[in-house]
């Protein structure tokens, strides 16, 4: 479905139109350009891909089911009668107290340590994106599974905002409800307003309900009512219904007492709740505009590399390949062209010189090796590494300036001795031991197993660049 030259024409793209992007765009880049190769050969994919993960009418339903749970909601009861201390109001007000306390905790949390912690919300939004992946235990089993994971992570926190909005949201919405349904209700229904308690006496209410209604007072202009009038609402209960304390007093009305459970609920709820959503609409419209992907897998590296190997090769000359005491076939220069391309992208310049022959060392390359942004001394595993031929024939070249790498080809000889015999290890030792007495990177691949096994080519290239960061990294000197 996806094969090197796919992924050598998405990275020529992408260096087109990205240019010199940061590597997060860059990589965005080429992967909207592969999605146009991709997505015609995958139908799922393509249906993967269609499919929307926000919709702006969801905040529009959010808002209409919490306006409809709360209208439905009673706040009264059955008995027409508003108990100030057990008032369903407080305990919308308590749970919404305890979430900003929550939030609160985990900002500060957040801004102590310097780095955003995953809440439980976040936590639920990601276990409910990677439910399709990990369904029936099939997890990553396919291309669609294991993007839709690799998305969950990443998108994540810019899911969390948008249901921490869409929360908020309903949550306002909500109180909303509540304050449209009480004042409905009182239309049609005399209401009266009351309070019970064993162990609080009028003194005590009234100071617990001059803290609680103190903002809604303050915003009103209604005062509230002092102890003697506080303890003329006081009843217990009688048989079966709710009798008053005084005989034949009866109950005060209860629309002073509806306008401060409504201007609390307007306070404590719907505004806070309501600069939270916007809060998370805005956190919500960053994320979406700059999504931070933190790039450190494998594959996303490996590009990344590529993409830094090629801008130097592009820019300095290229790849220049000098091999040593040998002719190489023709099959294998093939061979080490397609490994040269999968390392470092096909639009690399690939310069392969004159062998230089063993006991020529000192007269050097035929070509000119300046400006070449890579050099990679070609050998034969056959050969017997020594100091006063390969050694110097390495030195000379690390002299020239630029990084290098030692190529070691493994195959003729392997195909002669077998894979299983020890003297390729031996071999292989040896040619190693001469890469740290010269100080630079070596990589040993058979170049004829990689031109026709992908899993060979990919060992192949994982070697070289292995070799190639040990050799950007400079002579280390030699080994002691």
């Amino acid at each position: 479905m996806w094969s090197p030259e796919d992924a050598g024409w998405a990275s020529r793209l992408a260096d087109e139109t990205a240019g010199a992007a940061p590597d997060a765009a860059w990589l965005a880049e080429r992967a909207r350009h592969a999605q146009q190769r991709l997505l015609p050969r995958r139908k799922a994919l393509a249906r993967l891909f269609a499919r929307r993960g926000w919709r702006l009418r969801w905040a529009l339903l959010a808002a209409l089911a919490g306006l409809g749970f709360g209208i439905l909601a009673d706040m009264v009861g059955p008995a027409q009668q508003i108990q100030l201390l057990a008032a369903p109001v407080w305990a919308v007000v308590a749970w919404n107290a305890v979430v900003y306390a929550w939030i609160g905790v985990q900002r500060l949390r957040a801004a102590g340590s310097g780095v955003p912690r995953w809440g439980l919300l976040r936590r639920a939004v990601q276990r409910w994106l990677t439910r399709p992946a990990a369904h029936a235990g099939r997890a990553a089993a396919s291309p669609e599974q294991r993007f839709t994971a690799s998305w969950a992570a990443a998108a994540a926190p810019l899911a969390a905002s948008r249901a921490a909005m869409l929360l908020h949201l309903a949550a306002a919405v909500f109180a909303v409800g509540l304050v449209v349904g009480l004042y409905g209700r009182a239309l049609v229904l005399d209401y009266r307003v009351a309070w019970q308690s064993t162990l609080l006496e009028p003194a005590q209410v009234h100071a617990l309900l001059s803290v609680l209604l103190a903002p809604a007072s303050a915003l009103t202009g209604i005062p509230l009512p002092d102890v003697a009038a506080v303890a003329a609402l006081r009843t217990t209960a009688g048989e079966g219904a709710i009798a008053s304390a005084t005989a034949g007093a009866a109950l005060a009305s209860a629309a002073p007492w509806l306008h401060l459970l409504a201007a609390t609920l307007a306070l404590a709820v719907v505004a806070p709740r309501l600069l939270l959503a916007l809060g998370a609409a805005w956190t919500t419209h960053r994320q979406a505009r700059r999504l931070p992907v933190v790039v450190d897998d494998a594959y996303s590296l490996r590009l990344l590399q590529q993409r830094r190997r090629l801008a130097g090769a592009g820019s300095a000359g290229g790849v220049q390949v000098l091999p040593h005491g040998f002719t190489p076939a023709p099959a294998a220069t093939l061979a080490l062209r397609q490994l040269l391309a999968a390392t470092f992208g096909e639009a690399a310049a690939l310069h392969i010189v004159a062998p230089v022959l063993y006991g020529d060392e000192d007269r050097g390359p035929a070509a000119d090796l300046a400006g070449t942004a890579w050099r990679l001394a070609w050998f034969d595993l056959a050969a017997t590494p020594e100091a006063q031929a390969q050694g110097r024939f390495v030195e000379q070249l690390r002299a020239a300036s630029g990084p290098l790498v030692m190529l070691v080809d493994e195959g003729p000889y392997r195909q002669r001795m077998g894979a299983a015999s020890p003297r390729v290890a031996e071999r292989r030792q040896a040619w190693q031991a001469l890469a740290d007495a010269v100080g630079v990177g070596l990589a040993c691949v058979d170049l004829q197993a990689s031109a026709t096994d992908a899993p060979t080519l990919q060992a192949a290239r994982a070697a070289l660049e292995s070799a190639l960061t040990a050799g950007a990294a400079g002579p280390a000197g030699p080994a002691r």
